[in-house]
């Protein structure tokens, strides 16, 4: 459990960095089965194009405690 990000970095031109996402969140979840613990997963893939010295903000892997 807990959040894995894989980042790649691609150099795109003299002045461009194309960075490849793929972020997963994952946490045991309250509910089990007769096979054991039931994991709930988020995860998301993206691509974003940074001219060179830009920063890039990452976000949104979130949860809802009721």
């Amino acid at each position: 459990t807990g959040v894995i990000v894989e980042l790649t970095p691609h150099v795109v031109g003299a002045n461009q960095v194309l960075l490849t996402l793929h972020a997963e969140r994952s946490e045991i979840s309250s509910f089990s089965s007769d096979a054991g613990y039931v994991f709930g997963t988020q995860e998301t893939d993206t691509e974003i194009l940074l001219d060179d010295g830009e920063t890039a903000v990452i976000s949104g892997l979130t949860t809802k405690d009721l």
